[in-house]
């Protein structure tokens, strides 16, 4: 068996192929062949932990990657990649950009290959096409006589600054005429533009780390990366997002340009699951989503009303594929899922599909084979460094949404107390989360007991 996971970083549902007036035509299309998921929630609101949920089944409180300083090395319940292994499984992960992995530099989350094609998602930007056409066409041919392995694949092009090539329409002064004013102010082109070409080609300090970052990623020359991105990309000047929160004709502008990248992301997906198609259809099943929904566009006002996880930060889409017809026919691959669904669910069904043996339990479902008995899908944050903590409890009838001091003890994140709220739901409602959440910490401390 061999299992492709697809990441779309930042894609939320409301944007994705699976909505009817999508920007994503070509997944729209490829989407009446794919067995959809119109409730999939992201378990978090970045992608260290959401990546980390994928691959241990877990809420971000037990894996403790919940925040921007957690890393993958805290984790003792174990991952995907472990278990498959122990199970003859080969297993490989590639991004174009450097997670917060762990204070142990050498720590290479445990892949049989893990490659970083480049250290930084906003100052050395990889686009879609490059990472297809250098990198994973050439991977998924390396793995072709590989009889089982599990390939993680992760594209950024839908993550602010949204800088893809479809960009160049930034340029019309009809579609986009407020971000054009915005550019073109005599502040702008008196000084800031002027100062950031300085920085950009002429600065000693950005040749020498160009110098020394090729080095240290080989690939990053020849991938086209633009270092700290386009001259006139107008996210790279400071007071940008300011004025998309003050002036709403610029916000709708920068919202374009969202859609600008995920209609660009979605020739490129399309191409990637055509070469499958073509080249390694037998035995290969792909799953393709999105880590988190899209937080670019989030105003800090959204934020404070709604929190860091809400609809459009973790609700997203979810497809699964197969051009392979036994499979097709075997798992049912095709149709659409209204039942609700988290990235925690792709543990178990990763391990299905290998034929080891997985506990059935309440708490996470097969996506191949979704019972209808209803759980909450549950998100969680715990980020002290901006004072973002927040529980969420989702599910077909009901959202439980709980506002938490922070708390510098992990070991208090797992079950928080009333006195711990900042918001005040009702005692039913933190009752539901209460006894939820201890029903769920002791369930999988058996699994970190046996770890």
């Amino acid at each position: 068996m061999k299992i492709i996971y697809l990441i779309l970083d930042a894609i939320s549902y409301q944007d994705s192929w699976l909505k009817k007036d999508t920007k994503m035509k070509y997944l729209r299309n490829i989407s009446f062949e794919s067995l959809n998921f119109h409730n999939h929630y992201a378990v978090t609101h970045n992608t260290i932990g959401n990546c980390a949920a994928l691959l241990s089944g877990l809420s971000p409180t037990l894996t403790n990657a919940v925040g921007r300083l957690q890393s993958y090395d805290e984790n003792q319940y174990g991952y995907l990649q472990n278990v498959l292994k122990e199970n003859g499984c080969s297993t490989h992960f590639m991004t174009p950009c450097k997670f917060i992995y762990s204070p142990d530099p050498n720590y290479k989350f445990e892949f049989d290959s893990f490659s970083v094609l480049s250290p930084s998602l906003a100052e050395y930007r990889v686009s879609a096409e490059q990472l297809n056409n250098q990198q994973f066409f050439k991977k998924v041919k390396e793995l072709s006589s590989v009889k089982d392995y599990f390939l993680g694949l992760h594209y950024v092009d839908c993550h602010e600054p949204y800088e893809t090539p479809l960009n160049n329409k930034l340029k019309n002064r009809f579609l986009f005429p407020n971000i054009r004013k915005f550019l073109f102010t005599y502040e702008n082109i008196f000084y800031r533009i002027p100062r950031r070409i300085l920085r950009l080609y002429l600065k000693p300090s950005t040749i020498l780390k160009n110098i020394y970052m090729y080095k240290e990623y080989p690939h990053l020359k020849n991938l086209k990366s633009n270092p700290l991105g386009p001259l006139l990309s107008p996210e790279r000047y400071s007071n940008f997002y300011q004025k998309c929160w003050e002036d709403e004709d610029l916000y709708k502008e920068f919202v374009e340009m969202k859609l600008l990248a995920t209609e660009y992301l979605d020739e490129q997906i399309s191409k990637f699951l055509n070469y499958i198609k073509e080249n390694s259809p037998k035995d290969t099943i792909i799953f393709f989503s999105s880590d988190h929904g899209n937080n670019g566009v989030l105003s800090p006002n959204f934020i404070k009303k709604n929190g860091p996880l809400n609809e459009l930060s973790t609700h997203i889409p979810l497809s699964i594929i197969t051009f392979d017809d036994e499979l097709k026919k075997k798992f049912n691959v095709k149709g659409d899922i209204n039942i609700f669904s988290s990235h925690t669910d792709f543990y178990n069904t990763a391990l299905r599909l290998y034929n080891i043996p997985v506990e059935e339990n309440e708490f996470e479902k097969n996506l191949l084979n979704m019972s209808d008995q209803e759980r909450f899908i549950l998100s969680e944050i715990h980020d002290n460094r901006k004072k973002h903590v927040q529980t969420r409890l989702v599910s077909q009838n009901q959202i439980i949404d709980l506002r938490i001091k922070p708390i510098k003890n992990p070991e208090n994140w797992l079950l928080y107390k009333k006195e711990d709220l900042l918001n005040n739901p009702s005692s039913e409602e933190f009752n539901i989360y209460e006894n939820y959440k201890k029903k769920y910490n002791d369930y999988f401390s058996r699994r970190k007991k046996q770890n």
